[in-house]
């Protein structure tokens, strides 16, 4: 569950709006530190390529062991 949907949650379940505002705060700070990588013009396009990247770099996947594993998964290798 991300940040927002925990603070979401918590003003649907009357939680204290001092403890809402830390999560939301929490959720903003990381927003304006991250990386803002520009990979094409679209931003649709693009924002789907910075989130594939981020998941792949939780499963420590490498952009040399994804093209290994997409060769790997086709017949002209």
């Amino acid at each position: 569950m991300s940040r927002l949907d925990k603070a979401y949650e918590m003003l649907e379940e009357k939680e204290d709006f001092g403890t809402v505002r830390n999560t939301l705060e929490d959720a903003f700070r990381q927003i304006r530190t991250c990386e803002r990588a520009v990979y094409c013009e679209n931003p649709i396009v693009n924002s789907v390529l910075v989130l594939k990247k981020r998941l792949a770099e939780g499963k420590n996947i490498t952009a040399g062991r994804a093209r290994a594993r997409i060769r790997s998964c086709t017949a002209w290798g």
